[in-house]
């Protein structure tokens, strides 16, 4: 499993992750040590295993925009013809934006427009069959730019 993790002691991300080890249970520790990250005063941010639209790997308190598109070709061609298309060539109007941090809970990755979450799986797969289109894109992280959220 990737991670990255982030040193409230240096408010900096730690460069080299070999010095730490992921355990059975999920937690991370120093390398021939068993202090646990959040005992150090370390966030350990584990990846989401999706990329956003600009191949950028997407983290755990990452701040994303996310973007809802009108799918054009539903209703309009059949699964193997939308197929044939881009995305970009089914993108209709955007129906809902909105900018949330990426977190992790229950063994799941979600974001929020303050009114729902909605769980990261829904962005996964072909959306060119999806009503609407997901698009996401990494501005930053809670941790360096905070005021991203606000």
């Amino acid at each position: 499993m990737k991670y990255r993790i982030w040193s409230k002691a240096d408010s900096a991300y730690v460069n080299n992750d070999r010095n730490f080890v992921l355990s059975q249970n999920g937690k991370i520790r120093a390398l021939g040590g068993s202090t646990f990250l959040p005992e150090m005063g370390m966030v350990p941010e584990f990846c989401s295993g999706l990329k956003d639209k600009n191949g950028t790997d997407i983290y755990e308190g990452d701040v994303i925009v996310s973007k809802a598109y009108r799918n054009d070709g539903i209703g309009v061609f059949n699964f193997d013809e939308r197929a044939q298309f881009t995305l970009n060539e089914l993108k209709g109007e955007v129906e809902n934006v909105f900018t949330s941090e990426l977190k992790f809970d229950e063994g799941g990755f979600y974001v929020s427009d303050g009114s729902c979450e909605c769980v990261l799986s829904m962005y996964v797969g072909d959306m060119r069959h999806s009503q609407p289109i997901f698009e996401l894109e990494v501005i930053g992280n809670i941790h360096e730019s905070p005021d991203l959220l606000k």
